[in-house]
């Protein structure tokens, strides 16, 4: 009796964990194609602002590649707590924060208001370019064009 209990409870364990392998494959089956998508529009999208910038408008360049991370911090911040995101996901908006302190966005007054409730990232912990920027006076100016 004991015995057929025991084998009752290792089919059951296995049949679950089955279907939970099956499940999560079927999970992941969705998400390649979603995640290959947004690879390609990822590439597609930096092709073009490197392109702007070889040819000179790098004004447009800029443009484009804030719009990129205005979205993707908006993204973030609207459907998630602040206190819910991952340590790197966190430090990647406050450094969007920090470039904003200086060059504000224009393109999406959401943001701003998003953007408050980030804790501010201290200047040190910044990358060397991203340090100097928001040591300058005037950062809004770029070569080639302004913003």
């Amino acid at each position: 009796m004991v015995a057929r209990i025991a084998s009752i409870g290792v089919l059951v364990l296995v049949a679950g964990l089955g279907g939970y392998a099956l499940g999560h494959r079927a999970a992941l089956r969705q998400a390649l194609p979603m995640l290959a998508a947004d690879t390609q529009f990822n590439v597609a999208q930096r092709i073009e602002s490197l392109a702007k910038l070889r040819l000179g408008d790098t004004a447009g360049a800029v443009a484009d590649l804030e719009a990129v991370v205005d979205a993707g911090v908006v993204n973030t911040l609207q459907w998630r707590a602040w206190s819910e995101l991952e340590p790197p996901v966190q430090r990647s908006i406050q450094l969007a924060k920090a470039y904003h302190s200086k060059c504000p966005s224009s393109a999406d007054a959401s943001l701003n208001g998003l953007l408050q409730s980030v804790p501010v990232l201290d200047s040190q912990s910044c990358s060397p370019a991203l340090r100097t920027l928001l040591e300058q006076s005037n950062p809004g100016a770029v070569s080639g064009g302004s913003r």
